[in-house]
């Protein structure tokens, strides 16, 4: 039996770890070739049953040429699949694959976290200051008692949720799904609402009383995913309403 033939199109200069690790899952088992393209694309997917595709940058062309060459799988190394035409694909017969939220979203609540004490501490001009021997200035702020606002309650926001209570934060999430009382019960939320719930004007939503800044505005920090972008925008035009307002 000859060995399944896998093309994969990765990014020129960010290929690795994840080309890395399709090998070593491959275990020499099938035949991995690496998109170049500088070449006729129909030469590279001859005999091609699986494209890896990092990121989801596949091209209608990539996948015409897969679908004639008898590609049955696109995989895509990647949760969101805003800029992959979906549709296009599945109506080529082809099997869409990609890697959900689940197998990232520690590493993305972390990364978010991170960046949410950058700002809270004045991470570059503390640093700036410690490097020229100032100390004790600027004055920074906690994240206890700030309110993480979070548009999609997907596999990453709920990992970033739970890290965001034990700091003390509180947590409000609205999500495309209606989901039930216990996941609000589950992640300590005070408020979950499902698509088109307006945190400032919900009857059932907590009255949110944000800290005023220097410039008149409120800070929250968000997790803006896939979709519900029509509610992220409806809520930003609340979360930055100066309190006098």
């Amino acid at each position: 039996m000859s060995s399944i033939r896998i093309l994969f199109v990765g990014f020129k200069d960010l290929a690795d770890p994840c080309y890395r690790d399709l090998l070593e899952v491959v275990g020499g088992q099938s035949t991995v070739s690496v998109y170049d393209p500088g070449r006729p694309i129909a030469d590279q997917f001859h005999q091609v049953r699986g494209g890896v595709d990092q990121g989801g940058w596949g091209t209608h062309a990539m996948v015409d040429t897969a679908k004639a060459a008898g590609v049955e799988l696109w995989q895509v190394i990647g949760t969101g699949l805003d800029q992959l035409d979906v549709k296009y694909i599945l109506e080529k017969g082809i099997v869409l694959a990609n890697t959900p939220g689940i197998f990232s979203g520690i590493a993305l609540a972390e990364h978010a976290l991170f960046l949410m004490l950058c700002f809270a501490k004045n991470l570059h001009q503390s640093l700036e200051n410690v490097r020229s021997g100032v100390f004790f200035h600027p004055i920074n702020e906690e994240l206890q008692d700030k309110t993480l606002g979070l548009v999609g309650f997907g596999a990453s926001a709920r990992e970033l949720a739970k890290r965001a209570w034990a700091l003390g934060m509180r947590v409000l999430a609205i999500d495309a799904l209606d989901l039930p009382h216990s996941v609000r019960d589950e992640y300590q939320l005070e408020f979950l609402g499902a698509e088109g719930s307006n945190f400032g004007t919900s009857s059932t939503a907590p009255e949110i009383q944000l800290p005023e800044l220097g410039n008149g505005k409120w800070r929250i920090w968000a997790v803006l995913p896939d979709g519900l972008r029509s509610a992220a925008s409806e809520w930003r035009s609340i979360a930055y309403r100066p309190q006098s307002a």
